[in-house]
């Protein structure tokens, strides 16, 4: 009896095993074709990297000329009622870039997510064109900044002079 069991209990073994394995290949090769599926849009994926990049090299470059304005305002103590209207006027365009960027994060973000939804559902054409659109708002965010940086230098300039 203890023979019987015992072999009743390797046997079982022995099948839930092999379910196991067979029922994991799928999943892997599912990862595989994705992995593959990914591979051919690198280009793309390199563009958008290289993008970003540029973003926080555009924001490293905006934090330095906010210091710099900061200092200026320590070193100032009192400033005229014309510059102050002139910043003002600029901070109003600073304002409105700012929500522009804001506007167009979100979509990136969305766009970011709908491209793996649909890398998922393995609709290439789909996939392509949302990683074109999403190429567009970073290069649309990277002008922004440029516009933030010139709008920046402008009120350090109207500062200081």
């Amino acid at each position: 009896m203890k023979k019987f069991l015992s072999l009743m209990l390797v046997i079982v073994l022995v099948l839930s095993s092999a379910v196991v394995a067979f029922a994991a290949e799928p999943q892997e090769g599912e990862k595989k074709e994705r992995v593959n599926i990914a591979k051919e849009f690198n280009e793309e994926l390199h563009q958008i990297i290289d993008l970003r990049i540029e973003k926080n090299d555009l924001n490293t470059e905006i934090l330095t000329i906010k210091d710099g304005m900061i200092d200026v305002k320590a070193e100032k103590e009192e400033l005229s009622e014309a510059v102050k209207e002139a910043v003002k006027g600029i901070r109003e365009e600073l304002k409105g870039i700012n929500g522009e960027v804001k506007a167009l994060s979100e979509s990136i973000r969305e766009t970011k997510a709908a491209f793996k939804e649909a890398i998922k559902a393995q609709d290439m054409d789909e996939a392509e064109a949302l990683l074109e659109q999403e190429i567009q708002y970073h290069e649309t965010v990277n002008d922004y900044l440029e516009d933030k940086i010139a709008l920046l230098n402008e009120i350090l300039k109207t500062v200081t002079e």
